[in-house]
């Protein structure tokens, strides 16, 4: 039996009853504490990079080179980044010869070079063998720091941690890259938000922005949020911290390696539509259909300000008051999703935030089905110039990538309507008026509703309410 429905859940009843679900009416509830509970979430986590790393098992094996690692389904961007850029000479060769692997922001590729370095000498087999084994420990423990984190900020709904520590999205995109690295800095950057340290939140989101675009659409999401609930001087602090701290480390960076910095933000302005994007599907058809620097260059402005749009009127139109992550749910995962270059590893970050954003199980286990199937479907269209009639075919190609953005845009602008929808008992609050449960919501390091808002007390039955407003400094 069930215990009758918390106004402070996330998700109704029925969404899950695994690690976190509502408690059962005669449970104890020290079975189902935090204390008890969170340290197997977090250990959780690795389950997913098991089959990451079984996923990795032929090239592990072999090697990675050839088509042999397409057909395989066991590419990834680690090794073959450490065997074409050189990674072995470490951060002396990172910092005098102006190293810098291809398409990698300077954070991360500061750490491959490092990596790089410390990576056992031998055959370009072993020595990359080795190299994937110590980023597979690394990313192994950023995704037990991120879990965590959701699960410090979210005690009460551990549900959360769980739907991020066993996503089998992980098994496809985990060990493509070091982004994992990114998606752990920026959930340090909320825990340390709500527990009123807005610094270091600062600190963490500069570092992320020295990584990847959509740290930065997080920080623009979380002015948005301050705006609206009319804390914007804590939040335009911490922005400010995290550009002085992403523009401190870049000039830093810069007088080391001369490339670090000027060649990502020259990729990613210039680059062109990429495996996985809507904006390959032309090329994907006919080669001189591809489009040129100019339209990409076009086409990435649009997305952002149509981002920023969304994200507006999240905030100003909604009736509940967004969190945090559920704006940058909206304006990072539009950034992400109908960008020219759309990678496999996005997911990793989309799903950090919508699972901080309370989306259901059953949404996000559609979602990465969705997304194993594309990646799974990409190395067989990548391999198929070498042998046509075992390869992918562009026509089921295109199908997959049109499915893929669909379903992302799907997940990506849930806030939209969940924090858009009137629940039972709510009245809409008159025009510049503050909402009673912006007024009673406290100042806590759990992110947590006070039970006796009275904007929730008559919450029903099976309703999907938004997570706790995110406080903060």
């Amino acid at each position: 039996m069930e215990a009758p429905p918390d106004p402070r859940d996330v998700a109704p009843p029925s969404a899950t009853g695994f690690l976190g679900g509502p408690l059962g009416r005669y449970a104890a509830p020290g079975e189902r504490s935090w204390r008890r509970l969170a340290p197997v979430v977090v250990a959780s986590a690795v389950l997913p990079f098991v089959g990451a790393w079984l996923r990795q098992g032929h090239c592990v094996q072999q090697g990675w080179s050839g088509d042999d690692q397409f057909w395989r389904q066991c590419f990834s961007d680690l090794p073959a980044q450490y065997q074409i850029a050189g990674l072995s000479r470490g951060l002396p060769g990172w910092a005098g010869a102006d190293l810098q692997p291809e398409g990698t922001p300077p954070l991360v590729g500061l750490l491959m070079a490092a990596i790089g370095g410390i990576v056992p000498a031998g055959d370009p087999v072993t020595s990359s063998r080795w190299y994937l084994a110590v980023w597979a420990v690394v990313l192994v423990a950023c995704a037990m720091v991120t879990v965590w984190c959701v699960a410090a900020i979210y005690p009460r709904h551990l549900d959360l941690a769980s739907r991020l520590a066993l996503s089998p999205v992980v098994i496809t995109a985990g060990l493509l890259t070091g982004d994992g690295v990114l998606v752990m800095l920026v959930a340090l950057a909320m825990y340390a938000w709500v527990r009123g340290w807005w610094i270091g939140a600062g600190v963490l989101l500069g570092l992320g922005c020295l990584g990847r675009p959509w740290v930065v659409a997080v920080v623009v999401a979380l002015l948005l949020w301050g705006w609206r609930r009319r804390r914007l001087s804590g939040a335009v602090a911490t922005a400010g911290v995290a550009v002085a701290t992403a523009g401190l480390l870049a000039a830093l960076v810069s007088l080391v390696n001369g490339n670090a910095v000027g060649r990502p933000l020259r990729e990613w302005w210039s680059a062109q539509p990429s495996y996985g994007s809507l904006w390959f599907l032309p090329q994907g058809v006919k080669p001189e259909w591809a489009l040129g620097a100019p339209a990409t260059q076009v086409i990435l402005v649009l997305v952002w300000v149509l981002a920023l749009g969304l994200g507006v009127l999240l905030v100003r139109t909604a009736w509940h008051t967004p969190t945090w992550p559920q704006t940058a749910l909206v304006v990072a995962g539009t950034v992400t999703v109908l960008a020219p270059v759309y990678p496999v590893q996005a997911s990793l970050w989309v799903l950090l935030l919508a699972a901080l954003s309370g989306v259901r199980w059953r949404d996000l286990l559609v979602w990465a089905a969705v997304e194993i199937g594309h990646a799974s479907l990409l190395w067989l269209y990548i391999a198929a110039p070498s042998n046509p009639e075992k390869g992918l075919p562009v026509q089921w190609y295109a199908l997959a990538v049109v499915l893929r953005i669909v379903t992302n845009l799907w997940i990506v602008t849930q806030p939209l309507s969940l924090a858009g929808t009137p629940q039972p008992g709510d009245e809409r609050r008159a025009e510049g008026a503050v909402d009673e449960r912006e007024r009673l919501s406290a100042h806590s390091a759990t992110m947590e509703v006070p039970a006796s808002t009275p904007a929730l007390a008559g919450a029903g039955r099976g309703t999907q309410h938004n997570p706790p407003v995110t406080e903060g400094p």
